[in-house]
């Protein structure tokens, strides 16, 4: 008796916060490129965020493999204008300095949607498997702070052409 409550007390729970979430699946706005090979990668993100809020979220790229990234935010209805990211890179760089040797980390910054002009998407391929940030930021000028906002990362990936061996 005592297990069956607590199935129907977790499924409530389970359906409840299902039923009442704010922001759907990230396909549901942004879908991928099925056509062109491109498909979604598990680590895209949807988050809430107000105006002025930042996000930072790791993504590791596998090494060969070709990435697409994409950010979409908005309530009801979604649009690229009001959402910007960054995709980053930390370096590790070797100083010596009088003899010494000390390890500094600095970003770089590979892709900036805000400086790209009219490309709202990012495509990278590494050479290596890398961790990456990608930094998102919400804009716009409305009077409400407490308006939040689904902020939508999709990532895509598209794998290299299988080459057979004989």
């Amino acid at each position: 008796m005592i297990k069956f409550a607590h199935l129907i007390f977790g499924s409530l729970i389970f359906i409840g916060g299902n039923s009442f979430s704010q922001c759907e699946h990230t396909t549901h706005h942004i879908t991928p490129d099925f056509t062109n090979g491109w498909i979604e990668n598990s680590q895209s993100k949807i988050v809430e965020l107000h105006l002025g809020d930042d996000f930072e979220m790791k993504f590791i790229a596998q090494a060969g493999v070709k990435y697409r990234i994409q950010t979409s935010a908005g309530q009801k209805d979604f649009t690229k204008n009001n959402i910007s990211f960054q995709l980053i890179i930390k370096e590790v760089n070797r100083i010596v300095e009088k003899g010494i040797v000390s390890y500094k980390t600095a970003e770089v910054i590979l892709y900036d949607s805000e400086l790209s002009g009219k490309d709202d998407e990012a495509i990278i391929q590494t050479a290596k498997t890398q961790n990456l940030s990608i930094k998102v930021r919400i804009h716009g000028t409305e009077i409400d702070p407490n308006l939040a906002f689904c902020s939508i990362v999709l990532i895509e990936e598209k794998r290299s052409e299988s080459h057979d061996l004989r």
